[in-house]
């Protein structure tokens, strides 16, 4: 990472990847491609689905997350 006005106070970066498992752009393709009973209700089930207050709400999947001092040769696994 090029050191810069904007960066000079920083001693880390943190990268973190999670997985999406249903992509915006897969559902508009199926709307925009497929037709049929099946499209209709993925249309329905996903527009329909209210996780607010469930155990999914915000749910991600962490694929990996790695740190590294600006100085250090290496990265570690996120704390």
């Amino acid at each position: 990472m090029p050191r810069s006005a904007r960066t000079r106070g920083a001693a880390s970066v943190r990268v973190t990847l999670y997985y999406q498992s249903i992509p915006p752009y897969y559902l508009k393709q199926r709307f925009t491609r497929a037709g049929g009973p099946e499209t209709k209700r993925l249309g329905y089930f996903t527009s329909h689905l209210n996780v607010r207050g469930t155990p999914v709400e915000g749910w991600k999947l962490l694929v990996k997350c790695a740190a590294r001092g600006l100085e250090e040769a290496s990265s570690r696994p996120c704390a």
